[in-house]
């Protein structure tokens, strides 16, 4: 099922700007942990790598987009934009750091299903109007396809992928996928919530940003 290219994301890389990383205090430090589900380490980690993103063009000490989508290593415009607008809460263009760890909660072994239902969904729902069309669908099915280069579907293909899923998952058929029949399919699909968990600290203290940002298929 498609949904999950999305969600797998891809490969990159990040040439970081040097510039210096502010302490954390141990207030702030105690704060984050109390906020989110990490641990100190982990708090720790995901604020140096916060850091290596925002630094990548201009340290400044936030994220923009393009130092987003160069992280990720997404070409296609779309699917990048998406995915940022769902790391930057307020909308205001920047990912401050208490955003990106909201963001990576989402994401984190100890995340509870319906938040992570509730992150994915939200790459879907172009216009945030609480469902998704055909056509939502469709973009965001050509824009990871996009960065996938073992995947070749025409448009016919694409068109006939929405209708399909549509068919399966719209259950009332007003033509649009509603948050409840889009989680209904999800746990349909256990598997599914793989793609939507990341282990903070990759092992042997991995530094490569990608694996806290993407996962990929066996």
């Amino acid at each position: 099922f498609f949904f999950c290219s999305v969600c797998m994301g891809t490969t990159g890389s990040v040439q970081t700007k040097r510039g210096q990383i502010p302490d954390l205090s141990r207030r702030e430090l105690a704060r984050f942990v109390k906020a989110t589900r990490f641990n100190e380490r982990e708090v720790r980690w995901l604020y140096q790598h916060f850091h290596t993103i925002s630094n990548s063009i201009e340290a400044d000490g936030l994220i923009d987009a393009e130092e987003f989508k160069l992280a990720l290593g997404i070409k296609n415009e779309e699917l990048a934009r998406r995915i940022f607008a769902v790391f930057d809460e307020n909308g205001d263009g920047m990912i401050t750091f208490t955003e990106f760890l909201k963001g990576m909660a989402f994401l984190a072994p100890g995340a509870n299903i319906d938040d992570k239902l509730y992150f994915s969904f939200r790459m879907f729902d172009l216009d945030n109007d609480g469902t998704i069309d055909k056509d939502e669908l469709y973009q965001m099915l050509q824009a990871s396809l996009f960065d996938n280069p073992q995947i070749h579907l025409s448009e016919e293909d694409m068109r006939a992928v929405v209708d399909s899923t549509f068919n399966e998952v719209d259950a009332n058929g007003d033509g649009r996928i509603s948050y409840d029949e889009y989680c209904g399919m999800v746990k349909e699909r256990p598997s599914f919530v793989d793609y939507l968990t990341v282990h903070i600290i990759p092992d042997a203290e991995e530094n490569d940003l990608i694996q806290i940002l993407s996962t990929s298929p066996p």
